[in-house]
């Protein structure tokens, strides 16, 4: 398995998708993180949208390119346009308050991280 952060630091978790810098990405084996990577984010443009033939639902942003790969990306707040858009990539938008990345970490692989959904705005 592997978690996507946003962030701007590497430390904390970014509070706007939007205006994150890069991903934490960890990955995850027997409930034990064993690898983290830097990977970063792409700026979307219009010309970085397009619907896949196969499914003409999904729907794709280039932020999300670098991720592609991950099953959760783990947020404080973002827009219900890329809320949705992450789903339709069957990657699942975790939504939280917690500030640090890593007791972020902990506290999903514990299974008690709360998807805050309240935290989606429709504008930005």
């Amino acid at each position: 398995m592997k978690i996507a952060v946003a962030s701007d630091d590497g430390k904390i978790i970014s509070q706007d998708y939007d205006h994150a810098r890069f991903y934490i990405v960890v990955t995850v084996e027997d409930g034990k993180m064993i690898r983290y990577e830097l990977r970063h984010k792409l700026e979307p443009s219009f010309n970085d949208r397009w619907y896949s033939r196969s499914n003409q639902s999904r729907f794709h942003l280039s932020p999300t390119t670098t991720i592609n790969d991950c099953d959760v990306l783990l947020c404080g707040g973002m827009r219900r346009e890329n809320y949705d858009n992450l789903e339709a990539l069957e990657i699942d938008p975790i939504l939280t308050d917690i500030r640090t990345i890593g007791l972020a970490l902990r506290t999903y692989l514990e299974g008690s991280l709360v998807n805050q959904a309240w935290r989606v705005y429709l504008f930005s």
